[in-house]
């Protein structure tokens, strides 16, 4: 949600409202992860383990803590397989 918004005021030049259009949308359609104190910690790992962002490892950290089985992402190598620490 927060990279996706970063980037729609950043790149496309949404304004705010749109961007409220977009997050309202996701949350209909999407499971929203809330972070806490185990999200951080394996986002941490994660960076360390696999020299990501801080944004691809809480991206990461929270997909694994959802049980998500596919992350599509532009910045990761295609079949990359991560695994909870």
């Amino acid at each position: 949600m927060n990279e996706v918004s970063a980037n729609l005021l950043k790149k496309a030049a949404f304004n705010e409202e749109q961007i409220k259009v977009v997050i309202q949308s996701l949350y209909r359609r999407c499971t929203v992860v809330d972070f806490n104190l185990s999200i951080l910690e394996s986002a941490s790992d994660i960076r360390s383990r696999y020299n990501f962002s801080f944004w691809d490892g809480l991206i990461v950290a929270c997909a694994l803590s959802a049980e998500a089985t596919i992350l599509y992402s532009e910045d990761m190598q295609d079949g990359l397989v991560l695994l909870p620490g």
